[in-house]
């Protein structure tokens, strides 16, 4: 949210004439009846009639509190994640997590579409698979260990617009900003 809050926000100043609003909140798809140009997806897309562009790829980490593998180990594999107690962030029909090497998991025991949330139960107990954007401060400060890197899968960051935006001078204008500005945060 940080990235995208701060580059939406640059983009307002040094567009003073233009009117910028972020909900932060999920808002549907349908984004012409709520008065919106744009939305940025983080995830998988369902099928839309929205343009969608990618804007890029976020890293993801699988990582849990040091505490929590003393008491329950660290998972060698991605399979043996199924014995443990894993926390979903994710919308409401994301029902598991998609990782590297084919594996699957889909059984969470708390789920909330807010890392925040998310990365605090995990500092309580439990293994999370987020982006490292919400999870770095909690791994610099030692709260939180990287664990299985290699079955980390990466997350899409999508624009999505309506048909009638994509000639937009804003809309362009936007898509080429907020592209330059997380390629270099994610550099």
């Amino acid at each position: 949210a940080r990235i995208f809050s701060s580059s939406v926000n640059m983009f307002y100043l040094l567009r003073v004439q233009e009117i910028v609003r972020i909900p932060y909140r999920l808002i549907s798809l349908a984004l012409t009846g709520e008065g919106y140009d744009m939305v940025l997806r983080i995830g998988n897309l369902m099928n839309s009639t929205l343009i969608a562009r990618c804007l890029g790829k976020l890293t993801m980490v699988i990582c849990a509190s040091p505490a929590y593998l003393r008491l329950r180990g660290t998972p060698q594999t991605g399979s043996e994640l199924t014995q443990h107690n894993c926390l979903l962030y994710g919308r409401k029909r994301q029902y598991g997590w998609r990782l590297n090497a084919g594996n699957s998991l889909n059984t969470m025991q708390l789920s909330s579409n807010n890392g925040e949330v998310i990365c605090e139960a995990a500092e309580e107990g439990g293994i999370v698979l987020l982006p490292l954007f919400i999870v770095e401060d909690a791994l610099q400060q030692g709260s939180l260990v990287q664990i299985l890197p290699e079955y980390s899968p990466p997350l899409t960051i999508s624009a999505l617009y309506p048909k009638h935006r994509q000639h937009s001078a804003v809309t362009r204008v936007l898509l080429i900003f907020l592209a330059e500005r997380i390629a270099g945060v994610m550099d």
